[in-house]
């Protein structure tokens, strides 16, 4: 392959892969999401890797969380392990679309995290994310949830 070596000099793509993968929500603590495939997608992931960034979309419908699940709400199993070890250090992106999410002030941004989380940053009621809180088990209610959403971040290979 060409190393332009930072240069304008044109590379070819040497590393790219594009695949699908599979969201399992959970919590902090003790409990689980309850996931249940839902008719219109249950669980389901794709990405594309370019070199070092992995560019990700999912989708998850589950029925709502086990009365013993606490602690903040993320996403396992991305595809490749995220390089940074801090939330707030990754590119997530705002979701697009949430239903059956209560006491959340906006729309939660996807927030990538090593090894392979994905939480979820909820900003203020003013929509600054200088004091983030982050999705937990107060903003999961107990009938359907459905997110989808996406983002990019680092891999370290």
């Amino acid at each position: 392959t060409g190393n332009g070596s930072g240069t304008m000099t044109s590379e070819l793509l040497d590393d790219y892969e594009e695949g699908s993968w599979t969201p399992d929500p959970n919590f902090a603590t003790t409990g689980s999401a309850a996931e249940t495939a839902l008719p219109d997608g249950g669980l389901q992931g794709q990405y594309v890797k370019i070199g070092r960034l992995v560019y990700y979309t999912f989708s998850i419908n589950f029925s709502g969380r086990d009365s013993s699940a606490s602690g903040n709400f993320y996403i396992s199993g991305l595809p490749f392990n995220v390089s940074n070890n801090y939330w707030n250090e990754e590119s997530g992106f705002p979701s697009a679309y949430y239903s059956g999410l209560t006491n959340s002030t906006g729309a939660p941004s996807t927030q990538p995290s090593n090894p392979d989380r994905l939480y979820f940053a909820i900003p203020s009621s003013t929509g600054n994310h200088s004091g983030n809180t982050y999705l937990n088990h107060n903003d999961i209610g107990t009938g359907y949830i459905r997110i989808r959403g996406g983002g990019v971040y680092r891999t370290a290979t």
